[in-house]
């Protein structure tokens, strides 16, 4: 009997959990989907069993309690995607031959009951067309099963061998059984020119059976790969295709797509490649097959990777995308999940969830893989997937993973933020961030606006601006070009402790292990600083902030007020002769974090994020928002030369509302039945975005 541990990672409310599972003593075992039953979860997958080879379905009640397992090592089943249809579990498979090798020269199709018992098997190949049009087959891979009406549909593909091409020539298959595993019918899907895939299927709000497809052409002798929707009838026809969309790298193949409510179809690929990373995307297709919108995932800064292997409909139409992140200091890492407007493809939240338990490359926490998704009635998400523990001399530690969040993607009630803590303590974030961007408002630098980015360098090497846990070096630079200053820091205590350095010579700049009363010393400032008052913010995103205020001990009147992870409103470097009462004009406007709003002085009257160097982008300075205040209409102005795009309305909690313009220079926003209080319109151009400070009486 296979011992079942069950390992409770974080201490929450019977509605949110996040629990792994190991089945006996082995290091790898894989949860590829879950259904939600009357009394729990059921969670198939694969891994290894007493050290052979196998499939397991797990049953857990609501709390993620485990209430039974079993384990089959006599065939492996392909649960990509799997069906549950009146209390039949399906699952796509192929027996072990006596040789070791699997049965790969058809479909197979597994019946199982609700205890997890094995029923039957059924398998069905090409030999059952009168006059099949595959001559040398190297395999047949199935990739899931959908319930389609009355019938079983298992869909894959098959590899011939060498045709004189290349040496994979590949069509898609669909073998459709019937509910008693006998045969119904098998359709074959020619590529256009060598290879076609069948990734996903789903059943759309039109009832036809909605196939993700990969499909390739020659062009000019060049092999160009495209991803589009086919749609099959009852009676196994094809209605229709949609237009195809390029995929820069073919070979990303673990994901699905998902129908909307209203029938528009959510498909993920990679959009290009930059000189760091593969850039991907989602794309909108109406139900007519044309696009409505295209999202980008990452922002365009990129140092932080999202991979998706899963899309679904929120029970309130939008889109909900998991899978995994990380990003490029390995401070954060874990399972991803987000939300995506259904109408224009906005973010309207992101989750990463850290598991800080073990600790791994760069005292990151441990990797984790959202590979299903499913949504329960009342909109709470159920996650599963795997984690992964590093061990000595086996970087493949892979336990079971079930996770239950709210319909906001929370753990814990108004959860907020974009990182999640599932368990351990979290290490300290410092100060800089690889993709922190700080704009500040300088009446001395062009056009009274500079940016602050950072780059990490090792003192050894200074030309190796990449290196990870060196010294910081924060450069400066106008927006259309370098002024070319530059500062370096350090830090100590896991980064509480923040010091610059000029000229060899550390002076402590923070100290974020403070309490009210303490007093900090530095020869950065001419006096001692009381701590006078610590509080917590909400940045524009829902991430808490601890606060300092300090006041100098000589002139209590004159105070400054430390922010966890983004400096001052003063900036990063914080004025030292601010005891004085007289320090210049300089302020920090705001704080993006990979280019996305986390925080805006309110003390002024916006910022910009420009997109480009080119000088014509300090047009957006140009850029006018009136009456303000405003009850009613708020008319925002360009220069001839920029178009507004886009707008977005953000609340002090972050709440957005976006509407997309025609690229005119002049749009008019209705605010009348907004409620009063203080708000910040982002304008979208083609030379950047500019954010204004509106308030709505």
């Amino acid at each position: 009997m296979i011992i079942i541990i069950h390992l409770v990672l974080s201490n929450l409310s019977a509605q949110t959990f996040v629990n792994q599972y190991i089945l006996g003593d082995d290091l790898r075992q894989y949860a590829y989907d879950v259904h939600i039953v009357d009394d729990g979860y059921l969670l198939t997958g694969t891994g290894l069993c007493d050290s052979l080879p196998c499939t397991f379905v797990l049953k857990v009640d609501k709390s993620g309690d485990t209430l039974w397992s079993k384990t089959y090592t006599e065939f492996f089943a392909h649960n990509r995607r799997t069906a549950l249809k009146d209390s039949i579990l399906y699952m796509a498979g192929e027996y072990y031959r006596p040789d070791g090798n699997n049965e790969r020269d058809g479909f197979r199709l597994f019946r199982l009951n609700m205890d997890g018992d094995t029923l039957d098997s059924r398998k069905y190949d090409l030999s059952q067309l009168d006059n099949p049009p595959v001559d040398s087959i190297r395999r047949i891979a199935a990739h899931g099963c959908i319930a389609y009406g009355d019938k079983i549909v298992v869909y894959g593909e098959v590899y011939e061998h060498d045709t004189g091409l290349t040496d994979v020539f590949s069509r898609g298959l669909m073998v459709w059984y019937n509910e008693d595993l006998s045969y119904d019918t098998m359709i074959v899907l020619q590529p256009r020119y060598e290879e076609f895939d069948i990734w996903d299927a789903e059943v759309g709000t039109d009832n036809l059976l909605t196939l993700m497809v990969d499909d390739d052409i020659l062009i000019n002798g060049e092999q160009e790969h495209y991803r589009y929707f086919l749609k099959y009838d009852m009676a196994g026809r094809r209605v229709s295709e949609t237009d195809a969309t390029f995929l820069y790298d073919h070979y990303w193949f673990y994901m699905s797509s998902a129908i909307l409510p209203q029938g528009d179809m959510v498909l993920y690929y990679q959009k290009d490649s930059t000189w760091v990373k593969e850039t991907r995307a989602l794309d909108s297709v109406a139900p007519d097959g044309t696009i409505n919108w295209e999202r980008r995932l990452d922002p365009v800064f990129d140092r932080d990777f999202r991979e998706i292997y899963e899309i679904a409909a929120a029970r309130d139409g939008h889109v909900l995308v998991t899978g995994t992140y990380e990003d490029f200091p390995y401070l954060r890492r874990g399972i991803f999940l987000a939300k995506y407007d259904k109408d224009d493809g906005r973010l309207i939240w992101e989750r990463v969830y850290n598991d800080w338990t073990e600790l791994s490359q760069g005292d990151a926490p441990r990797t984790a893989v959202g590979w299903r998704m499913k949504v329960e009635e009342e909109g709470s998400i159920i996650l599963v997937g795997q984690s992964r523990k590093e061990i000595p001399n086996d970087p493949f530690d892979y336990d079971i993973l079930l996770m239950r969040t709210d319909s906001e993607g929370c753990l814990e009630e108004d959860c907020g933020g974009f990182e999640q803590t599932v368990a351990g303590t979290p290490k300290y974030y410092p100060i800089f961030y690889v993709g922190d961007l700080w704009y500040h408002q300088d009446p001395e630098a062009r056009d009274g606006i500079y940016r602050i980015t950072y780059v990490e360098f090792d003192p050894q090497v200074p030309e190796d601006y990449f290196l990870a846990r060196g010294e910081i070096r924060l450069a400066v630079d106008d927006v259309g070009g370098f002024i070319g200053i530059d500062c370096r820091f350090n830090f100590e205590d896991d980064g509480r402790k923040v010091y610059s350095i000029k000229d060899d010579h550390e002076m402590l700049l923070y100290d974020f292990t403070l309490d009210t009363g303490d007093v900090f010393s530095s020869e950065y400032v001419g006096q001692d600083l009381q701590v006078i008052d610590s509080d917590t913010i909400l940045l524009l995103n829902g991430e808490k902030r601890r606060t300092w205020t300090l006041a100098c001990l000589d002139n209590p009147e004159n105070t400054i007020t430390w922010i966890e992870g983004i400096g001052t409103d003063y900036g990063v470097l914080w004025p030292q002769d601010f005891c004085s009462g007289d320090y210049g004009d300089v302020r920090l406007t705001c704080y993006y974090r990979y280019e996305r709003l986390h925080y805006i002085n309110e003390n002024l009257g916006g910022c910009f994020l420009s997109s480009t160097h080119d000088p014509e982008s300090t047009l957006l300075s140009d850029i006018k928002v009136f009456p303000n205040p405003t009850s009613s209409l708020l008319t925002l102005t360009a220069p001839p030369e920029l178009h507004i795009e886009r707008t977005e309305l953000m609340d002090a909690q972050g709440r957005t509302h976006t509407q997309v313009h025609e690229k005119t220079s002049e749009v008019v926003l209705d605010l009348s039945g907004y409620a009063s209080g203080l708000y910040f319109v982002t304008v979208h151009t083609e030379k950047g975005s500019v954010v204004k400070k509106v308030v709505v009486e």
